[in-house]
């Protein structure tokens, strides 16, 4: 009689991490526990939100996404489809962080006088300063202002010091201490640098480490005044 084959224990570890893989994944794609998908850690505003909030399902299934997108490729088609989930948009964006009274407002850059701005910096679209579940508020450099203001002239100019001078020193990272880029709070602008927030403050504040270092959110202000958003 030929003896009963006993399972090696190899065969039990694959085993196991094969029903742990998947255990795992089932558990990290179920929607009570999407906020461990994102990177973003505690700085992360959206880490409350569902994905499909922001990521919409794309049309069709995975198989006609994959074929609609080959045939693209070999010239049988002209342009390919989204695939998984369709790409988040600038609108995607403001249909919850609309602001009114924003001075840099995506849409204004789309002027034919500034072609080149969006070439270089592309203030067009809001990914190009702010990188999704990065933890961080704004992910490029503070000196960016000196793309649109390096020939700046302020009239009658009472600041201490003056912007005049800023611009001389090439003091670009300055500009977010008095100025908030998108008007988010409400407040007047410091006169004096006394006045001003700290810049350590301001970088502290942009890389997502620290609250803001600016007055209070001016949505407030906007709803109790009844502006719209």
């Amino acid at each position: 009689t030929m003896k009963k084959r006993t399972s090696s224990p190899r065969r039990w570890a694959s085993i196991s991490g094969i029903l742990l893989s998947a255990s795992l994944l089932i558990g990290l794609t179920s929607s009570q526990q999407e906020q461990w998908l994102s990177p973003g850690g505690p700085g992360d505003d959206h880490r409350s939100q569902r994905c499909e909030v922001c990521h919409v399902p794309a049309p069709g299934t995975a198989r006609q996404q994959l074929q609609a997108n080959v045939r693209s490729w070999i010239g049988l088609r002209e342009e390919g489809v989204a695939f998984g989930t369709i790409p988040v948009s600038n609108q995607d964006c403001l249909d919850c962080h609309r602001n009114p009274v924003d001075p840099h407002a995506t849409h204004l850059f789309l002027e034919p006088r500034y072609q080149e701005i969006r070439e270089s910096l592309a203030p067009h679209q809001c990914i190009s300063c702010h990188d999704e579940h990065s933890g961080e508020i704004v992910s490029i450099s503070a000196n960016y202002c000196v793309q649109c203001h390096h020939d700046l002239e302020i009239a009658e100019d009472k600041s201490v010091p003056s912007h005049e001078s800023l611009i001389e020193e090439a003091r670009w990272d300055s500009c977010l201490q008095c100025h908030d880029y998108h008007k988010n709070h409400f407040g007047e602008y410091p006169s004096t640098f006394e006045e001003a927030s700290p810049l350590q403050s301001v970088l502290d504040y942009l890389a997502g480490e620290t609250p803001a270092p600016y007055p209070d959110l001016i949505h407030q202000y906007l709803e109790e005044r009844g502006v719209p958003r």
